[in-house]
């Protein structure tokens, strides 16, 4: 557990300092409208730390239970990669930056090959959460996680902020998000084709109830006349 609490220990450290020095001071990102994505998904990034760190910190997760920790990793990863893509996408991204997130990704790989045999293991007994004491480390861990949900918190509330007022935009301009734009024509599609069976529908009701209209048959047309 010594080379994973360092492990651990250098993602805080390089962690924190790449929120604090590009996103906060440098780029400024919970405070731009147009990274309000990044800003969600470093939140959700943020709070999978938190409870990855707060769980380490104080309980083996034996059994069933090691299940949850893969959960949380698997999700990190997929937050970490969706991140990786909006970031390309909406700005261009500082040198330090980069190589910073390049040994962030080695060093969670490091830690991923360090956990892994830990998990295994925890994995083959019975299911049960076990409280430990790794001390100085322990409570490391446990700092870091309420420093690092403090960090989620207040992103996610900076990009609800954001999202909100580009819906109140939206609305006062007359448009839609494209979330809100997909439900109004599943909407409108909906109400098209009840309207159409409703249509179709009452259109058998008048030719059940009114009979058609006499037309005699050619050969009578022809004794008539």
């Amino acid at each position: 557990m010594s080379l994973l609490a360092v492990l651990l220990v250098t993602q805080i450290v390089l962690g924190g300092f790449d929120n604090l020095w590009h996103h906060e001071l440098s780029e400024r990102l919970p405070g731009k409208r147009e990274a309000r994505v990044e800003v969600a998904l470093h939140s959700g990034r943020e709070l999978c730390y938190a409870l990855l760190f707060a769980g380490l910190a104080w309980w083996t997760w034996r059994g069933a239970w090691a299940a949850a920790v893969v959960a949380l990793l698997v999700i990190e990863v997929c937050v970490t990669l969706a991140d990786f893509v909006v970031e390309d996408r909406t700005r261009r991204l500082p040198t330090t930056e980069r190589v910073l997130h390049t040994v962030l990704a080695i060093n969670f790989g490091a830690m991923l090959a360090v956990l892994a045999p830990t998990l295994l293991a925890w994995a083959l007994l019975p299911s049960a959460l076990a409280r430990v004491d790794y001390g100085f480390a322990s409570w490391l861990l446990t700092a870091a996680a309420a420093g690092v949900l403090a960090w989620s918190v207040r992103n996610a509330l900076a990009a609800r902020r954001h999202f909100d007022a580009v819906r109140a935009r939206a609305r006062e301009a007359g448009l839609l998000d494209d979330a809100e734009h997909v439900r109004q024509i599943a909407l409108e599609l909906v109400r098209h084709r009840a309207g159409l069976r409703a249509g179709h529908g009452a259109q058998h009701d008048r030719e059940d109830r009114e009979p058609p209209p006499y037309a005699p048959k050619p050969f009578l047309r022809h004794v008539v006349s």
